[in-house]
């Protein structure tokens, strides 16, 4: 009966201050402006990890609609709360009558403060100094990896504490990364115990696919290599690796590794280079198509396949047929007195003649091993061959050895990642699958053969990162067209770049798909490929920095989108410039 009255005295007073300076908030549309995306992040409290005392409904401020909420709720009313946690605005560990009176004072103009309620979080440390199996993650003691610091998490979420929050702290260095961080549902968390994983006061933090090439390692190739080269100038760089001798290893073919040189990826030897002319690619000339051996061929207008030694593992890559339809092909033979090259696995043609008018480049041709950044791998051998940087003894070799993704959450809500660099390794950068709330903040995403990041579900952030040097698609945030519900996700003050390495055509910067998606205030620069490519309803792409893109493929725009499946939609503010 007690705490009955007291409920009711709270609904009376906070009625008696609180409506004589009751306003009805202004209607604004949701996509007015940059409204969408301050919503979102007000919303979220995730940006920077917080949320604001008094703020009950989660729109950014304390204002009457928080008071009548928290006087409802204190009278047993049914009322959603964003976080309750923000209910208790004296910081006293509970939600009473004694907050809203407190709530009602500040409304009113008296001089009072609010408090910020005594945390109950959790922190566990991730060192290369430390030890999975004596370490208990604590800062003197911590882990030596993030996957036993996963299980801690795990751990914790599963004892009898309530925690308000969990954060991994990761110490400066280099995490290799020998398969995927997997967060499952089992490491969930929830409205009130959100996991983050933070780099440590700001220092470096690297999770790492790829392992180092020691340059002092490498030896002068054989002569019998060496005069293999047609560039005879070319010939006194080239210098040799084993692969196996030093525990390196690919999955079906020397192709599908990749190398890289002080953070840019190198190129396997190609003809033409690609900085020849016509942007380094042959045109298709004379192509046929033979039902019988399934193998399409064209001419050999160049002259210079004859002059190969070997075909065993060289690839032929371009746009065979169209320009927005990337293509590839392995090469399988050459006929001398025709001049023809003939290749296998070139997709299903019809066998008419002429049916390729496209252009093309080969890769992985010893023979064409003649400038700095190139390599060729052997695949008998698996020696690797490099032409010789001209300062061998400073530079940083690494190769991808992670066929997986670098972090894989699945049915994982409530997640942040802030402020570690994901880097080198053969498949996705990031997988995020069906999992809502989650951040990804202030990281760096770089040297990623496919896609950097794929994230499906919703109220998830992509802000203020860094995305670059990716063999195909930068960020992908995308639902199932037969789950189409509100999204709420943001894109938002990401640099993103040098996208499309590998695959050109339809290898976007963005490419989002959804309903309720905000693109904003992103650079997006630097690639072959478009720059968004946006689909569905209730989208907000606004004041994004587009320029040097559509470099190679066709059929492509700085934003690129159509359909009838599309409604809603508004683009505008955007600052297109030098478009190739």
């Amino acid at each position: 009966m007690k705490k009955t009255l007291i409920a009711v005295l709270a609904v009376v007073i906070s009625i008696c201050i609180v409506i004589p300076c009751f306003a009805v908030p202004a209607i604004s549309n949701e996509n007015s402006g940059t409204h969408a995306a301050e919503k979102l992040l007000s919303q979220s409290g995730r940006v920077d990890g917080s949320y604001t005392v008094g703020d009950l409904n989660g729109d950014g401020r304390v204002g009457d609609w928080d008071a009548i909420m928290l006087a409802r709720y204190l009278a047993g009313w049914d009322v959603t709360i964003a976080n309750i946690k923000a209910a208790d605005v004296n910081g006293d560990g509970e939600v009473n009558a004694s907050d809203d009176i407190l709530m009602a004072r500040y409304l009113a103009g008296w001089d009072v403060k609010f408090v910020e309620p005594v945390s109950s979080s959790y922190s566990l440390f991730v060192s290369n100094e430390g030890n999975d199996e004596t370490g208990d993650g604590t800062f003197e003691n911590p882990y030596a990896t993030l996957y036993r610091a996963r299980d801690a998490v795990r751990e914790a979420l599963n004892s009898s504490k309530n925690y308000d929050g969990i954060t991994v702290y990761i110490r400066g260095g280099s995490y290799y990364m020998n398969e995927s961080l997997l967060i499952t549902e089992e490491d969930s968390g929830n409205e009130n115990c959100g996991i983050t994983y933070r780099a440590y006061d700001n220092e470096k933090v690297s999770l790492t696919g790829a392992k180092e090439i020691k340059a002092s390692d490498f030896t002068e190739a054989d002569d019998e290599i060496k005069n293999r080269i047609r560039d005879e100038s070319a010939r006194s760089h080239i210098l040799q690796y084993d692969l196996t001798e030093n525990g390196f290893t690919y999955m079906t073919s020397p192709s599908d590794l990749s190398l890289y040189c002080n953070g840019s990826r190198m190129s396997l030897a190609r003809y033409p280079n690609a900085n020849a002319e016509d942007g380094g690619f042959l045109r298709i000339s004379g192509s046929r198509y033979d039902a019988d051996t399934k193998l399409t061929s064209w001419l050999d207008t160049s002259g210079v396949v004859k002059s190969w030694q070997a075909y065993s593992d060289i690839m032929v890559y371009g746009y065979f047929q169209y320009d927005w339809a990337s293509s590839e092909a392995k090469f399988d033979s050459y006929d001398p007195e025709e001049g023809r090259v003939y290749l296998r696995d070139c997709g299903t043609i019809s066998e008419d003649e002429n049916t390729y008018v496209g252009r093309y480049y080969y890769s992985n041709v010893l023979e064409e091993l003649d400038c700095e950044g190139e390599y060729y791998i052997d695949p008998d051998t698996d020696i690797l061959y490099i032409y010789a940087y001209e300062n061998m003894d400073s530079i940083s070799l690494t190769c991808s050895q992670l066929y997986d993704s670098l972090l894989n959450v699945q049915n994982a809500d409530y997640y942040t990642f802030d402020g570690i660099t994901f880097e080198g390794n053969l498949g996705n950068g990031i997988e995020v699958k069906d999992s809502d709330y989650f951040t990804l903040q202030n990281c760096e995403i770089l040297n990623i053969r496919e896609k950097g990041i794929v994230i499906t579900g919703c109220n998830n952030i992509i802000y203020g990162n860094h995305i670059h040097h990716i063999g195909g698609i930068g960020i992908q945030m995308v639902m199932d067209y037969n789950k189409m519900v509100p999204q709420n996700g943001l894109i938002c003050n990401n640099d993103i770049h040098d996208y499309a390495e590998i695959a050109g055509a339809y290898n976007p910067g963005i490419h989002c798909y959804g309903t309720d998606l905000t693109i904003c205030h992103n650079e997006i620069h630097d690639s072959r490929a478009q720059a968004i490519l946006p689909g569905g309803n209730d989208l907000v792409v606004e004041y994004n920095e587009i320029y040097a893109v559509c470099k190679e493929s066709g059929d492509a725009g700085a934003i690129y989108t159509g359909g009838w499946n599309s409604s809603n939609d508004i683009f505008r503010y955007n600052y297109i410039h030098d478009i190739c």
